[in-house]
This record gives C-alpha cells, structure tokens and sequence, in this order.
C-alpha cells in the first residue's frame, strides 16, 4: 500500500508540474500573437530586400532570421503606412517567393515559398492605439549590425529610455546600473567621468564607432545623455577591432539621428539650488517622398550645486541630416557643447563632519578645495551606409573637431 501511494504521488506531481508548465507558456503565446496583429505606422524606404527586411524588423522590434542567400539580387518596394507585423511581412515579400514563419518565442524565420502556396496578398489596416517599442540592434563588438543575441561577444547596452528614467546627466551615471562596470566610484563630479569595465580603467571613449579626444580622468571628453539614442558596453579586450584599449572593455556612445517618421518633444524642469533644465528634440521628414530627414537636438541646463563652489552650466547642440538614396544612406552629425562646471567633491574627512571636534564641525555646504573645468567641444561627423548583393556597409568619417579645456584652482571660502 506504501508503495502503491509514492507511485501515486509521484504521477499527481508530474502533473501539476507539466500543467504549470503549459499554463506559463499560455500566457507568452498570447504576447506573441498580440504583437503580431498589433498595428503601428511604418516608413521603411525601397531597396534591395535585406535593407528592407532590416529597416521593418527594426521598426517593428521583432528578431529576424534567414539565410543572406535568399534575399540576395532582390528588392523591396518598400512599406508606407499602418499595418501589423504579419501584414507587413506579407506586403514586403509579396514578389519575393518567400514567406515568414514565426517561432513560439516570436522570432520570424523566412522560408522559401512552394509551388503550391498562395501569394500573399494585404492591404493597409485601421491604425490602433498599439505601441510597440523600436530598440535598434547594437553592432559595437562586430562593427556590423547583428542583433545582440547573434554576437559572440559580452555586449551591455542601455537605451534612450533607460537613460531618461535614471535621469543620468552624464554617461557615468548611465552605466551604474550595468553588471561588470564600476561607474561613479567618487560620487556626483561635474568635470569628469569615472568608468571601469572588469577592473580595468576606460581611458577610452568612443562616439558613433570613433575614438574621441578622450583621456583618463579630469581630461576626459564628456558626451551630453540627452543626444544618446543608446550606449553600448564591449566587455574584454577589442584592440583587433579598435586599436589601443584596455583589456577590460570600451564604451560606444551612439548618438541620436534622423527618424523617418516624425517625432518631436520638450522638457521643462526646475528643481531645488536653483537647477533649470530645458531640452528639445526634433526629427522627421524634409520633403514629401522622406528621401531627406533631420533631427535637431538642443539643451540648457543649469544648477548651482548642494555646496560652495559647485555650480555647473551646459549648452548642447546637435543637428544632424540623412540622405536617403536607393543603395546609399548618407548622414552629417554635428555638435557643440559648451561646459563650465565647478568641483562637486567636498574632499572631508570624517572629523568635523560626521564626528565632531573640539572646533566644531564643518559646514555641509562648505566646499575643501577642487577644481573648476571649462569645456568647449565641437564635433563634425558623417556616417555614410550602401548596400547590394545582399551586403551592407557603415562607414563613418570623423572631421576634424575641436576641444578646448581650461582647469582653475577653486579654494575654501
């Protein structure tokens, strides 16, 4: 009988078990499947397939994969208006002899389409109040774009949205939440930014694939947060890809662009000592067929600081034009940033602060000497994109810029 209710037991656990694991999967599914039907604008321009199929998959945030093989010597007409992802995959491969399959983990597979499959055929659906986030594939640790999961490499990447919900006004600030990084080791600092990858200094910083004018500490090129689209982290040593740089990892800033559909926002803050803050961005289309796109990005920010000698000033801005032709993207950034940042470390020593002395204690606000930085930075650079036979390429070309950095003792008031 002992051994009659184990046997029993064990079946009723089995059960539960498979039962709770179809009941968890039920739930995935039915994402997946909302986000195929989900309806959102799309703007993807003609060209050959595979530009076409990446520009849709982008924009539409799914992961797509297929042999180059069979997109190769094909073209896409392209995809103007609302549709659902199964309807935007239909349209685009329409003339191509292919169709998309889609896995239970709401990856799209293309498939070559048989003899006796129909042709499919859509048509623009109704717009809905859907919204599906856009995340572009990072391509720091193969300079190619290949979708995170498809790298062999140890990639972190923190988004436009993550940035804006930490409220990091510098790249530092970004990054402290990243696994394998040590970023603001010395807390809040106006003139510089502290980042170490697996225990190894970053004494260099790259922006849109280029080094910067970028060294260790005080005389660090900073980046303003607000005109990053993303900041990918490549962990480990990348010398082969990008020349000199410490074993640990690299940081590439990747900064907004041009956007096909138009988007625009403001930002107005104010806060306590005296912070001020105003932000604008702006991108869309310059001409009717979307063959010309802009994007200008522009801030003000101010504070006077916690403590003495702490105030800090920044004006950015950052416009940038896309060229779309039917095999090349072309795209000019540029942007200047004026900084005037006085010390944010009061450099105290416990006694007289947290402890008191026969002298009394020093005030919070008072300030133990640092070093006020002005920084001025200009930045021209032109990212250039063509693609055919299947293949795509990014070039970008950095001009020659500017930096201008001047240091001034401050000392205790």
């Amino acid at each position: 009988m002992v051994k009659f209710r184990t046997h029993l037991l064990a079946r009723i656990l089995r059960a539960g078990v498979l039962g709770a694991s179809f009941a968890s999967m039920l739930p995935m599914a039915a994402v997946y499947a909302a986000s195929a039907v989900s309806v959102q604008q799309y703007a993807v321009s003609p060209g050959p397939l595979n530009q076409v199929l990446n520009q849709f998959a982008q924009q539409a945030g799914v992961l797509l994969s297929y042999d180059p093989a069979l997109a190769a010597g094909k073209r896409g007409a392209g995809l103007q208006g609302n549709y659902s992802v199964d309807q935007g995959f239909q349209q685009i491969l329409s003339n191509s002899g292919l169709n998309a399959q889609y896995s239970a983990d709401g990856s799209v597979t293309l498939v070559q389409r048989t003899a006796s499959e129909p042709v499919p055929v859509s048509a623009p659906a109704v717009a809905k109040n859907d919204r599906i986030v856009v995340t572009a594939p990072p391509n720091t640790a193969m300079k190619l774009d290949v979708p995170v999961s498809e790298t062999p490499r140890s990639v972190a990447v923190v988004t436009e949205k993550q940035i804006e919900e930490r409220g990091a006004q510098k790249i530092d600030q970004a990054l402290r939440y990243s696994s394998g990084i040590l970023a603001t080791p010395y807390g809040p600092d106006n003139k510089a930014e502290w980042v170490t990858i697996r225990g190894f200094s970053d004494q260099s910083r790259f922006q849109n694939g280029l080094a910067t004018l970028n060294e260790d500490g005080f005389y660090g090129q900073q980046i303003e947060p607000f005109g990053v689209e993303r900041i990918e982290v490549l962990k480990g040593p990348a010398s082969v890809l990008y020349g000199q740089n410490p074993p640990g990892g690299l940081v590439n800033v990747i900064t907004k662009r041009p956007t096909r559909l138009p988007q625009g926002k403001v930002e107005l803050e104010y806060g306590s000592n005296d912070y001020r803050h105003l932000a604008v961005d702006s991108a869309g289309p310059l001409n009717d067929d979307g063959s010309v796109l802009y994007r200008v990005v522009a801030l003000a920010r101010g504070t006077s600081g916690e403590m003495d000698f702490s105030k800090s000033k920044r004006l950015y801005l950052a416009p940038s034009i896309t060229f779309l032709g039917e095999d090349t993207e072309l795209t000019v950034l540029a942007s200047y940033m004026d900084t005037n940042s006085d010390t944010t470390n009061g450099f105290k020593l416990p006694y007289g602060t947290l402890h008191g002395t026969p002298f009394g204690k020093v005030g919070y606000k008072t300030s133990l000497g640092g070093m006020r930085r002005c920084m001025t930075k200009t930045v021209p650079k032109t990212i250039v994109r063509h693609g055919s036979d299947g293949y795509m390429k990014m070039k970008p070309i950095g001009l020659p810029g500017s930096r201008l950095n001047r240091f001034m003792p401050v000392s205790m008031r």
